[in-house]
């Protein structure tokens, strides 16, 4: 049972701090998920403004995930997914261009060398 700040529960006279459920610190502002009835703190851990409470029911990230219609989840679930495989492709892209960069570096290269003979300027490779 909570006072009426919501922080403290008594129980045979007896106070207890609440905990919050996400960082697990004590609560002293915060707001009361209405499925689970666990106590987290405004803004930080809540992202509830402690000015704007809503007015209806108001349900922690956790709660909130597992009320999720099943298409609303699914969609999540495929966005999530998506993002890792364009993540995967870019890192498997930067990966091949490394692997090109590192050949072409181990690659020994011979710049041409200019020198001057009796007919004029002539070019010869180095090496």
């Amino acid at each position: 049972m909570a006072d009426s700040g919501g922080q403290t529960a008594a129980c045979n006279n007896i106070l207890v701090d609440i905990k919050c459920g996400k960082c697990n610190k004590v609560v002293r502002n915060g707001i009361l998920c209405d499925n689970c009835d666990k106590w987290y703190h405004f803004n930080k851990c809540s992202n509830v403004n402690e000015d704007k409470i809503p007015d209806n029911q108001w349900l922690c990230a956790s709660c909130s995930r597992q009320n999720a219609p099943e298409s609303e989840v699914m969609t999540t679930q495929y966005v999530e997914c998506e993002a890792i495989r364009k993540l995967l492709e870019e890192i498997s892209s930067l990966r091949e261009m490394i692997s090109i960069l590192q050949r072409e570096r181990d690659q020994e290269v011979h710049p041409p060398v200019h020198f001057e003979n009796e007919i004029g300027w002539s070019q010869a490779a180095k090496g």
